[in-house]
């Protein structure tokens, strides 16, 4: 999970060190804020792509790019995997997707597989949680 969360925000942070020094050796002043500007904004992204999770308690918390949001165990039916990735399907059929498990499509086929793998454990490991909190209800 940690690695996941690693992984995640390399990419993010490496343009953020080209932006920056692109910044350092511009000799514009537009160059410099580009740079630094777009250094800036790619270690939020960073810094948000790191964060993203899945917290499973007394509620079940997604937290997600821009906002976290809160679910009751109440409301939850189940935990699913689509073709977008990890998602949780609510009492009412609508589903939340969970953007720390996404599943790309446009990856290669093996990739692919080998993330669908993971997350098809992480979605058991979220079920059986799951179904141990209703049991204690």
């Amino acid at each position: 999970m940690q690695m996941q969360r690693l992984a995640s925000s390399v990419p993010w942070t490496l343009v953020a060190l080209v932006l920056i020094y692109g910044g350092l050796a511009g000799d514009e002043a537009m160059d410099k804020v580009i740079g630094f500007g777009g250094a800036t904004l790619a270690m939020v992204v960073s810094y948000r792509a790191a964060r993203m999770r899945l917290v499973l308690g007394e509620d079940v918390l997604i937290v997600g790019w821009i906002k976290s949001r809160r679910l009751p165990w109440s409301e939850v039916d189940q935990f699913i995997l689509n073709s977008r990735g990890l998602a949780v399907k609510m009492r009412g059929g609508i589903e939340e997707s969970i953007p720390a498990f996404a599943m790309g499509g446009w990856v290669l086929k093996s990739i692919r597989n080998s993330m669908q793998a993971d997350l098809q454990q992480t979605l058991e490991r979220a079920e059986r949680y799951r179904r141990r909190t209703r049991r204690g209800r």
